[in-house]
């Protein structure tokens, strides 16, 4: 049996016995206290890793693992060979083999790990394209930008090539795009094959590689970056915003769209997507035209109503040309500001009661800071409380489960059931916890998660493998969730794992008798949907019970 980890399919057993391992290293070196990053309090660095094991003197001695290849680091070289040490002493005792010709000393040079080198020997954490990867991702951009056509084919492989250097750079992928597009639009009879001019769109994108691709194209990880927030809103007509910077200054503004672009009729998308721009493009004349910025080279939190703008600019691309468009220009806003800017979907009537959707809707200037209520940030990402109410919903459907709010280590949630409320902020970190700790006991690990509609572009493509059990709006049963958290509220359910029935075995499809084939259906018809559809209709009726 397999089950699914992640985006892959990989053997249940080898990963439990590295998985168990692991947490059993982890619990060795004492790495247990949980160091969390929460979004407005003290120390918050927005670039940490949301949740990080440490030991009692506070340092974390992380081991990281995919499938068989493991990588760990330290503050020191000798901390590094005495962590290394520790962990192949720990394995061998085990009886495990170890592939030393592919072990890497410690090192700040040239070590590599999934296609990526890092290098710590600047000062700062930084992730590279390995060399031969860059120069034969180059030299194909450079074949493409010489020749007047190319096949479908070709094109769609100098886009796979430039994937893995967008990766570095979630930025960078709305240069990719295009490139998909083109080799996507050939439709003939041997459409692959088809040779088609490389148009003046491509090629833009195209030198835009080859100058990035002319040096080493870097990732650094920057610490302790300043935390600036932002809030945006756009109508048919008007666009306005207001900043607070992390000295507490606020400022705000209020436009009317140009009449050419109200004429064209152009959708909420397109318009909230080029409020971003607009927000950007301000700071930009600020910093150019005084020659300083407070925002120049912080993180930005920046919240909008429109779902789409926080999709797109997650993922770095959109569909349309026009939309596209303005995602190159932020990117180039964002660079040179030095930024690094999140969008977070927020429900309108939390910008409403803010103050900002009214930037958007009045004529005339806005006083800076009036009827602005730029303080309480934070509850844009606040995690939702475990309230009585809630907790008996779920006692009364999924039965009695031991309460987690602060985040845990797999190796404790594994082989029990659970109940938790996670921050936003940490939602990613729990549901891959969490399906490590199935992987370790897939019989008995059964989680329940409470989590509110924030930050949900981080989080929603981690949760895909867990079953939704409601979304329930706010204000839709006040008892539960109350009109004024705004956002949502999800119940997902990752249920512990049962060894499929034998109507659902391949070798029985197969091979098995007719009759008791038709047996089985008969048993199913009586038994009903299975254990998740009948958890799901349990909790639909106590929800209405509850309205």
């Amino acid at each position: 049996r397999q089950l699914c980890q992640g985006s892959k399919s990989s053997p249940h057993v080898s990963l439990k016995l590295l998985y168990g391992a692991n947490e059993e290293f982890m619990e060795d070196l004492g790495c247990l206290l949980p160091r969390v990053q929460v979004p407005g309090e003290l120390g918050f660095d927005p670039e940490a890793p949301p949740v990080l094991f440490v030991d009692e003197d506070g340092k974390s001695k992380e081991i990281c693992s995919w499938m068989d290849d493991s990588i760990g680091s330290m503050d020191t070289e000798q901390e590094s060979f005495d962590l290394l040490i520790e962990y192949l002493r720990f394995f061998e005792r085990r009886g495990l083999l170890i592939a030393y010709p592919k072990l890497e000393l410690p090192a700040q040079d040239e070590v590599t790990f999934g296609g990526y080198e890092i290098v710590t020997s600047r000062g700062q954490l930084e992730v590279r394209l390995k060399e031969p990867v860059r120069v034969q991702t180059h030299a194909a951009v450079l074949g493409a930008l010489a020749a007047s056509g190319m096949p479908s084919r070709d094109i769609a492989t100098i886009a796979g090539l430039l994937e893995r250097a967008a990766a570095l750079d979630v930025d960078t992928r709305a240069w990719v795009h295009r490139l998909y597009d083109f080799a996507r639009g050939r439709r003939g009879v041997h459409w692959w094959e088809e040779r088609s001019l490389i148009t003046k769109e491509m090629r833009k994108d195209l030198r835009f590689w080859a100058q990035a691709l002319a040096r080493a194209l870097v990732a650094h990880i920057v610490r302790e970056r300043k935390v600036h927030v932002m809030w945006g809103d756009s109508s048919g007509t008007r666009s306005g915003g207001c900043v607070r910077t992390s000295s507490g200054v606020v400022s705000a503004w209020t436009a009317q769209w140009p009449k050419a672009l109200v004429a064209q009729a152009r959708g909420s998308n397109y318009l909230e997507l080029r409020c971003v721009l607009v927000q950007l493009q301000r700071l930009v004349r600020q910093l150019e035209e005084t020659g300083e910025c407070e925002v120049e080279g912080g993180f930005v939190f920046l919240f909008t109503d429109n779902g789409f703008t926080e999709q797109v600019l997650m993922h770095g691309t959109a569909s349309g040309d026009a939309t596209s468009a303005i995602i190159r220009a932020i990117r180039k806003a964002s660079a040179r500001l030095g930024v690094k800017v999140l969008v977070l979907h927020v429900a309108g009537t939390r910008l409403i009661a803010q103050g900002t959707d009214g930037l958007s809707r009045r004529e005339g200037p806005a006083s800076e800071g009036e009827e602005l209520d730029t303080q309480s940030w934070t509850a844009g990402l606040a995690p939702a409380r475990p309230t009585e109410t809630i907790l008996r919903l779920v006692g009364e459907v999924f039965g009695a489960r031991t309460l987690a709010c602060s985040p845990h280590r797999a190796g404790a949630l594994a082989g029990r059931s659970w109940v938790v409320f996670c921050h936003p902020w940490h939602a990613h970190f729990w549901a891959e916890t969490a399906k490590v700790a199935q992987v370790m006991e897939p019989f008995t690990t059964d989680i329940v998660f409470v989590l509110p509609s924030r930050n949900r572009a981080q989080w929603t493509r981690s949760f895909r493998g867990f079953t939704q059990m409601a979304r329930v709006r706010a204000g839709e049963c006040e008892e539960l969730w109350s009109k004024s958290e705004h956002e949502a509220l999800f119940f997902f359910h990752m249920p512990r794992w049962v060894i499929p029935s034998p109507c659902k075995d391949k070798y029985f499809r197969q091979h098995g008798d007719a009759a008791m084939k038709a047996a089985h259906v008969v048993q199913r018809e009586v038994e009903g949907g299975g254990e998740v559809t009948r958890l799901a209709g349990l909790f639909q009726r106590r929800l209405m019970a509850l309205q």
